[in-house]
């Protein structure tokens, strides 16, 4: 796997001066514009002996890194070193050469067999190539896991934070290389605006990351899409109907309790039914969405199954051993919640839960201790659910179709960086691809079944909706 760390992030936000007289090989001295050289008495920014400094511009032939040699006592001349060894500059430099000051001037590339930086094994150190877009190292034991680089201070120690994992998987879904992560549409959205990820481009990777995030909300917003459908749960809490249904819950389809389904009631139906009746029952019959609750008559009485772990559970187990099973109920998974960890399994016996799938409904699988609470989640509803937004370069869209999303932020990016020119290229190409996803993935049922052999096959609410308190006669003999 070659891993590459990217010089150029080296100089975001540096500082950087010039050379004001040419500098020959073997020069121990550079004479160079004032710029946040003053002494430390007149400047926040002030050059300190021992500081790194890139020559050049990474990527020229003749750039190179140096290292302060003394005290900066003139705001216009730098005592330099190769990095604490004897000698001068390794190329000469004409008039006008950036000088920036570097914070770091090695790259550490570390290995992990998780998208984790907890526990990483160092693989090597190495000083930053600044002939070279990116200082580079090959792994060559290595085929699986995560790779990680973060930037280090040969002489302070300091190190960078960590980069965000990249994926040894060089081809499928769970590749760094897929079309879907946020690292690949960022990188396409730039090549688009021929904006390069350098130091000097108008666009961040933050506005990027906001303008594809943007996208994803107003897709999801403006159909019921079949890749944001999802399935979510809650466990019952006795006595109680009412359950704040989360944020990320956009439309709720369908609502399942101890695995029966449940019969939707419209608002006035919902009134009706607690008109003078507020009754308590085993299982709920009705439910009814407002005020971003989902509700439940009757009110359920009972709360729901809990055990215990017998043993530790790691963060990668198909099966755990629990105190006792019995009671929990199967509809298409057993489903519990550990700690924060929402679980399904595939079977169970009494004493035991298989087939467990890890980390669902947008939870993390981890590990949990012995003696752990076990909670059955009975209530299961099927939903549209909202986008969660890309924040890590391994992070990947629902969409199916990533490039809705690329050409969208590249309209809505295009004028910040004076490409109003290109905006209806885009239009078009985001028209689309849209039409494209439509085809693909907006198909609904929206029409009944055209043929009922049988009419008792059919499943229908025969209720009636009368007052609970029985004032009434419901029969006349």
């Amino acid at each position: 796997m070659l891993l590459k760390g990217y010089n150029k992030a080296l100089l975001r936000n540096r500082e950087t001066t010039y050379l004001t007289t040419a500098a020959a090989a073997a020069a121990t001295s550079l004479t160079v514009a004032g710029t946040d050289l003053a002494p430390a008495a007149s400047s926040s920014d002030t050059w300190a002996d021992n500081d790194y400094m890139l020559i050049g511009n990474f990527g020229d032939e003749t750039a190179e890194i140096m290292q302060m040699a003394a005290a900066v006592t003139s705001a216009t001349t730098l005592t330099i070193d190769r990095s604490g060894q004897a000698g001068g500059l390794r190329h000469a430099h004409p008039v006008g050469t950036p000088v920036y000051r570097l914070d770091y001037n090695r790259v550490e590339f570390s290995r992990n067999s998780t998208n984790t930086t907890t526990g990483v094994s160092v693989l090597t150190t190495i000083r930053v190539q600044p002939d070279d877009l990116f200082t580079r190292y090959e792994d060559t034991t290595n085929t699986t896991g995560y790779g990680f680089i973060r930037f280090n201070n040969e002489t302070s120690g300091a190190f960078s934070s960590y980069s965000d994992g990249v994926n040894y998987e060089t081809a499928g879904e769970g590749s760094s290389r897929d079309p879907r992560t946020l690292w690949s549409m960022r990188k396409k959205v730039r090549q688009l605006l021929d904006e390069l990820d350098d130091a000097r481009s108008k666009l961040t990777d933050e506005m990027v990351d906001e303008a594809l995030n943007d996208k994803q909300r107003d897709l999801a917003h403006q159909r019921l899409w079949s890749f944001y459908e999802g399935e979510r749960s809650f466990s019952v809490v006795a006595n109680q109907f009412a359950y704040t249904l989360p944020s990320t819950v956009q439309k709720v389809h369908t609502v399942r309790f101890d695995t029966q389904p449940l019969i939707p009631k419209t608002r006035a139906e919902w009134d009706l039914l607690h008109w003078e009746d507020d009754s308590t029952g085993t299982d709920p019959t009705y439910f009814h969405i407002w005020n971003r609750e989902l509700l439940f008559w009757h009110r359920p009485s009972t709360a729901a199954q809990t055990t215990t772990l017998n043993g530790v559970l790691s963060a990668a187990a198909t099966s755990v051993t629990v105190v006792a099973s019995t009671g929990f109920n199967r509809g298409d998974f057993y489903r519990f919640i550990i700690d924060s960890e929402v679980i399904y399994a595939t079977a169970r016996t009494s004493t035991t839960f298989t087939g467990l799938l890890r980390g669902r409904e947008g939870t993390t699988a981890a590990s949990h201790t012995d003696g752990t609470t076990v909670t059955e989640r009975d209530i299961v509803y099927t939903a549209h659910v909202e986008p969660t937004d890309l924040i890590d370069i391994q992070d990947r869209t629902s969409v199916p179709e990533p490039d809705v999303l690329v050409y969208g932020a590249a309209i809505d990016l295009s004028p910040l960086v004076g490409r109003e020119n290109l905006i209806a290229t885009f239009e078009r190409k985001y028209e689309s691809k849209m039409k494209q996803l439509e085809e693909k993935f907006a198909l609904k049922q929206t029409g009944k079944h055209g043929r009922i052999k049988d009419s008792r096959e059919m499943i229908r609410d025969m209720t009636s909706m009368l007052n609970p308190t029985t004032l009434y006669p419901k029969d006349i003999g």
